[in-house]
C-alpha cells in the first residue's frame, strides 16, 4: 500500500462516515472541492434504491 492510496482510504472513510467538510479538514485543505476531486474515491456502484421506486408502483 502506497501513501496516496492510505491517504485516499483514510479520506473517504471520513467522507463517508462523518462529512467532506471532516475529511477536508484533516487533510488541511482550504476548499472541500480540493477533497472531492483528488482525494475521495467515488462509488464504482449506485446505491440499491430499491425500495424507493418501488413506492412508484403502489
Amino acid at each position: 500500500m502506497t501513501l496516496q492510496t492510505f491517504r485516499k482510504t483514510v479520506t473517504t472513510l471520513l467522507d463517508r462516515e462523518a462529512s467532506t467538510k471532516a475529511a477536508s479538514q484533516q487533510l488541511g485543505h482550504s476548499h472541500e472541492t480540493v477533497t472531492e476531486e483528488h482525494c475521495i474515491v467515488k462509488a464504482k456502484q449506485a446505491p440499491d434504491v430499491s425500495r424507493a421506486l418501488q413506492t412508484l408502483t403502489g
